[in-house]
């Protein structure tokens, strides 16, 4: 019954609710971060309010627990932004959006991209998890998809995955572990198979992406309008984080964002050898 009320009560710190406050409390508990000394107060309430007392009241208990978590929990930080300011000196004058005709070559819209996201995207944002996969639409289909894809991981890897990630094995693999777990859920992952996509000027080639299932493209080819997530995918995990991968993504996003205008935002992902990385673009950063 508490884990219930939990649930429903809205956190007062976060978005999200009071469950989630205290399933990331508790994770600083295993591991002797939190000090003991602060839980005291919600102790001695809970003492006080026995079920017998005449002063017994859920609402004093219930406040001393949001009590105890804003207490408790970390002051939030701002996470350090992937491209810092110092990557470009020239400001941005306009958006990428307005590159045109034969502006469209990659070398000028790639700067221009750097300009539009220096100081404005973050790595390592903490709740990424409860903002986008708990209590949405999607969770359960999410949690299902999890629970069905550990039978393919063991030993610390997943099964069959190639040793030297190379692009045409690591292809190969995806698209047998798409076969036994991502198969019948309206969505399919595709490559560009080296062949340019359709719908802008700019000519980009997408590693990989999902798009709907009964998509069609026209003579085969993939189009920019069709894309729901983005992904890019390197053999070398040295270059995890690196300002050119993020850059070939935030490419990525623009061409969906251009092509699709009613988008808000563009979930990514970056697989660099075995380490994968999501971001989550909106139009004014990721």
């Amino acid at each position: 019954m508490l884990e219930d009320a939990a649930r429903k009560l809205s956190s007062r710190i976060a978005n999200g609710t009071l469950s989630g406050d205290l399933a990331r409390l508790y994770s600083r508990v295993d591991s002797n971060e939190l000090d003991s000394a602060s839980v005291i107060p919600l102790v001695e309430q809970i003492l006080r309010n026995e079920p017998d007392a005449p002063t017994w009241s859920d609402g004093d208990i219930w406040h001393a627990v949001f009590e105890f978590v804003a207490h408790a929990s970390p002051t939030p930080t701002t996470p350090p932004t992937a491209i810092e300011n110092t990557v470009v000196s020239t400001p941005a004058r306009s958006t990428s959006a307005s590159q045109r005709g034969i502006e469209q070559i990659h070398e000028m819209v790639d700067q221009r991209i750097i300009e539009e996201l220096t100081g404005r995207v973050y790595e390592n944002v903490e709740g990424f998890y409860e903002r986008y996969f708990e209590e949405k639409d999607w969770s359960n289909n999410a949690r299902n998809i999890y629970k069905e894809s550990t039978a393919q991981y063991a030993d610390g890897r997943w099964r069959n995955w190639p040793e030297h990630s190379l692009q045409d094995l690591f292809f190969k693999w995806f698209m047998k572990f798409q076969a036994t777990v991502l198969s019948g859920r309206g969505r399919m992952y595709y490559t560009s198979a080296n062949k340019v996509l359709m719908g802008s000027e700019a000519e980009r080639m997408l590693d990989i992406f999902l798009a709907p299932a009964d998509a069609t493209f026209e003579n085969g080819e993939s189009d920019w309008s069709k894309v729901l997530v983005i992904g890019e995918h390197k053999s070398n995990p040295a270059e995890d984080r690196l300002v050119g991968t993020l850059l070939q993504l935030a490419g990525y996003a623009r061409e969906v964002f251009g092509s699709q205008p009613v988008r808000r935002f563009v979930p990514g992902f970056t697989i660099c050898g075995s380490l994968m990385r999501l971001y989550m673009f909106d139009r004014s950063g990721a």
